[in-house]
């Protein structure tokens, strides 16, 4: 079994060139799965992966793989 790694909201913003408020939004509304861990927000790296293939999809550009994929 593989293991889901968490991400912490700073590396998704790197990840996605985002501001807080923006990952904020994202997290709040829905958009981007999350998992409230204590007070921390975690975002689980395959979710990630799962809501940047959709958003690429949708905006006609195919599928997007990451290096070594």
């Amino acid at each position: 079994m593989k293991v889901n790694r968490l991400l912490s909201a700073e590396q998704v913003m790197e990840r996605l060139n985002i501001k807080r408020s923006t990952f904020w939004k994202m997290v709040l509304s829905g958009e981007l799965p999350s998992i409230k861990i204590g007070r921390l927000r975690r975002v689980p790296e395959q979710a990630l992966k799962a809501w940047i293939i959709d958003k690429t999809k949708e905006a006609g550009f195919g599928v997007y793989m990451e290096s070594g994929e």
